[in-house]
Parts: C-alpha cells; structure tokens; sequence
C-alpha cells in the first residue's frame, strides 16, 4: 500500500485572499518566511499562488494579490501516492506543491525534501518484503537518488 501526500505533506499556516493587498502578503510571507502562500477566491477554492519573486517585480504595495498571482497553480489531491506527486514535480520542475481537498480547498503543502523524508523514516518502513524493497528502489530511481 503507497503513502498518501495527506500523511507527508505540511498543514497551511498562511493562505491569502484574491483581494488581499501585495503588502499584507509580503508581511505574511517575511513573518512565517515562506517562499510562496496559496491564494484563494471568496469561497475559499484555490486560484493562484503569490511567490517572492511575483510580489518584489509588482510596483505598488497597495494593488490586489489577483493581479499579480500565479494563476491555476498545479496542486494535487490530499489521497495522491508518492509516486504521483513525485512524478508531478518532475515533469512540472516544482519544487512544492499545493495538496488540495475534492473541492480545491487548499489543506496543505508538499515538497521535495518531505518525499526524501519518506525513504529515509523508518515509520514508513513496514516488513520489508521484496514487492516494497522494488517499490522503495523504484521511487530512488525516479527521484534520480
């Protein structure tokens, strides 16, 4: 049985609002020191990203985040393998990833460095038997490790 992303990835801390202002989100983003905050619309659906770079290039503080943000950002499903999210970070060159619900409501975020954590923490390690052994050598190999 593979590892689901919503027992890997990290809950949200921070999510911001289409009208919320490049400001407000570069104050957020320099206190929790993260690299980017998913941004939601009024029912609270996924509908872009704001990251350092897009919020340093914008010239006034004071223009709304769904102006500058990355719209349609590639997010996954909370009940994707490993594999899946390995392989989506990979064809995509993404760094992290927004896991979502059946809905697009953001739940939290996956990385790189949480899918190393995986080969490397035995709570994941169950009987090593030699379909898992494949399984585990098969995902080193995709990860280019």
């Amino acid at each position: 049985m593979e590892v689901v992303i919503s027992k890997l990835m990290r809950p949200l801390v921070v999510v911001l609002h289409e009208n919320q202002s490049v400001q407000y989100a570069k104050s957020l983003m320099d206190r929790h020191q993260l690299p980017f905050i998913p941004v939601v619309n009024p029912h609270n659906i996924l509908s872009g990203i704001v990251t350092a770079a897009s919020l340093n290039a914008c010239y006034s503080d004071f223009t709304l985040l769904k102006q500058v943000m990355e719209r349609d950002p590639i997010s996954i499903p909370n009940y994707t393998g490993v594999s899946v999210a390995a392989r989506v970070m990979r064809n995509y060159r993404q760094t992290a990833l927004v896991v979502t619900d059946n809905h697009k409501v953001p739940l939290g975020v996956i990385t790189t460095s949480d899918l190393l954590k995986l080969l490397e923490a035995p709570r994941f390690q169950s009987r090593r038997k030699p379909e898992l052994l494949a399984r585990k050598n098969r995902l080193r190999m995709f990860l280019g490790l």
